[in-house]
């Protein structure tokens, strides 16, 4: 659930080098996530929106941790 969403998110931040107060933004944006859809595990749809959410972050300068899509 939220819980283990959470979890990877902040996994995913600081394995990439990221500062614990960024890494756990990135931790609560995906906890955030998993609430808003019905299925146990992410599905494309919310990965796209997390990472959407973050690329308008790193226009502004922020994280720069997630993948983009070629």
């Amino acid at each position: 659930g939220a819980g283990d969403a959470f979890a990877a998110g902040l996994l995913h931040a600081l394995v990439r080098g990221r500062p614990m107060a960024e890494a756990l933004s990135v931790a609560v944006r995906f906890g955030t996530e998993a609430t808003l859809w019905p299925t146990s595990g992410l599905p494309a749809a919310a990965e796209m929106c997390i990472r959407d959410s973050f690329m308008a972050v790193n226009i502004a300068g922020g994280y720069r941790g997630l993948p983009v899509p070629d």
